[in-house]
């Protein structure tokens, strides 16, 4: 396969587009999903509704009562069938990630390789693959999903009564300051994770090395 290699959200995008019907398909169940998620609340207020009458409305309340056991179903089935599609398309990035690591190295010369730390090239093809893996799930799909929880509620609460927004909107421009003042701080923090974890893994590979040479010896 050919990667585009221009940048790296390029790059990962062009692994990702190998899993494009996965894609998409998590993308409508996920917003099908969190679309019967807001659904229920209504439903449950009919429901309320029709108890309330002068003279409660059973038969009413048996049928909302039967559809929110389908939503309820339907919506399970969903959540499930969209975390496979995401797992799926992680495994599968991962595994084209790698696949394109090997074959680049098999493609370098023997001075390439003797120049290279041994425990460094372990931590790139082995932790910093399975990391890419998890930005896609759950990564991804926690920002996706996350977003489409925020998003669809406070649609469905617009098409009620507009002035019920004010509330959940200034709760999401705090929770946006929250966390970008989180990720900042974060960040680096990540950063100099990773970059341990090289140094750690090369230094034991290399003293492993240095341990069989001498049994050798």
């Amino acid at each position: 396969h050919a990667y585009n290699r221009s940048g790296p959200i390029r790059w990962i995008l062009s692994h990702l587009w190998h899993f494009k019907w996965f894609v998409i398909g998590m993308v409508v169940m996920s917003v099908s999903m969190n679309v019967l998620n807001s659904y229920i609340p209504i439903l449950t207020g009919r429901a309320f509704d029709a108890v309330l009458e002068s003279t409660p409305n059973v038969s009413e309340l048996g049928r909302i009562s039967l559809i929110v056991l389908v939503v309820v179903l339907a919506r399970g089935a969903l959540d499930l069938g969209a975390r496979f599609c995401t797992e799926y398309s992680a495994n599968g990035v991962a595994f084209g990630i790698r696949d394109e690591l090997f074959l680049s190295l098999l493609g370098k010369s023997q001075t390439f390789h003797n120049r290279q730390k041994v425990g460094d090239l372990m931590a790139r093809t082995a932790n910093d693959v399975r990391q890419i893996s998890f930005a896609v799930n759950p990564g991804f799909d926690l920002l996706f999903d996350s977003m489409l929880a925020l998003v669809i509620p406070i649609t469905f609460i617009a098409f009620l009564d507009w002035r019920l927004l004010p509330a959940p909107l200034l709760f999401v421009i705090g929770f946006y300051f929250a966390l970008k003042r989180y990720m900042r701080e974060l960040s680096p923090v990540s950063v100099e994770q990773r970059e341990a974890f090289a140094s750690l893994n090369a230094s034991l590979a290399e003293s492993v090395q240095g341990i069989e040479v001498i049994k050798i010896t």
